[in-house]
């Protein structure tokens, strides 16, 4: 496997399976820190994406949330 230090936000998106508008959306969320290379071209340092995959996959979605919420025939 190849060690990459930098990646952009399609590969990015690709690495940790999301999609790309997500990975775009995440820095102004602040949740993502991005490196402005280039106009209109971001990049994003592994150390950055693992943290992100560790603090921020897994965490969220139906699948995580539905345990708090009652199944639909409790509420009627």
């Amino acid at each position: 496997m190849v060690t990459r230090d930098w990646y952009t936000t399609d590969e990015a998106a690709r690495e940790l399976g999301l999609a790309p508008s997500t990975i775009r959306d995440a820095p102004r969320r602040g949740v993502l820190r991005v490196e402005v290379v280039a106009p209109r071209v971001r990049a994003i340092t592994r150390e950055e994406l693992e943290r992100y995959r560790r603090e921020h996959l897994g965490k969220g979605g139906w699948s995580t949330r539905r345990a708090t919420h009652p199944p639909a025939e409790m509420l009627a």
